[in-house]
């Protein structure tokens, strides 16, 4: 948005925070996905994809 209440009311908050604020424009972010980004969950994401994709060390420990 360039204008409007919606951009008037984002300006004036900006500006309330940090008065050399200075934009043009109020974009709306409507995301399309959540996904967990978390390591423990991401490495059991990818064991389960690729389970034979493992370090050689892993495999001689549990020889």
């Amino acid at each position: 948005m360039v204008a409007g209440h919606e951009y008037e009311e984002a300006y004036a908050a900006a500006q309330q925070r940090n008065p050399s604020n200075d934009f043009a424009a109020v974009y709306y972010i409507e995301p399309i996905e959540v996904i967990e980004e978390s390591y423990s969950v991401r490495q059991a994401q990818e064991a389960k994809k690729h389970p034979l994709y493992i370090h050689l060390d892993r495999l001689a420990k549990d020889a």
